[in-house]
């Protein structure tokens, strides 16, 4: 049951935020807003699906009136995260643990909860205790 993007989110990100976090998606209301940052280099193909299929497992999960952002985190934007109840990167194995690191250090710092892409897949398929629990 554990994907290669979980053992990157364990060996990039900060692993224990992420297992602390992911959950907090249970608890996002109507309106709430969800940044996806995407760091794949392949994100403006038209076949790839990759933040329309999180979206789905979120609103699927979640039953509330979500907003999303998306961003390209190679393309460096101004981001007001002060906005954002809820975070995800995508695509971190094209990253250093330093990027993801500093990528997300802002919202840390705001204490909006943050995550990957494969933490939320396992969380919003039931899966999630299974696939961390080689790492716990």
């Amino acid at each position: 049951i554990t994907t290669y993007g979980i053992v990157m989110a364990r060996n990039k990100g900060d692993f224990k935020k992420y297992i602390e976090d992911t959950p907090k998606l249970s608890s996002l209301k109507d309106g709430d807003r969800i940044l996806i940052m995407q760091a794949a280099t392949d994100n403006t193909s038209p076949e790839f699906k990759e933040q329309d299929e999180l979206q789905t497992l979120i609103n699927n999960f979640c039953s509330k009136k979500l907003e999303y952002t998306i961003v390209n985190i190679f393309d460096k934007p101004f981001i007001n995260y002060r906005q954002f109840q809820y975070a995800i990167i995508c695509g971190s194995f094209l990253l250093t643990k330093n990027q993801v690191t500093g990528t997300l250090k802002p919202l840390v710092e705001l204490k909006v909860p943050v995550t990957s892409y494969d933490m939320v897949n396992a969380f919003t398929r039931g899966i999630f205790l299974r696939a961390i629990s080689p790492f716990l």
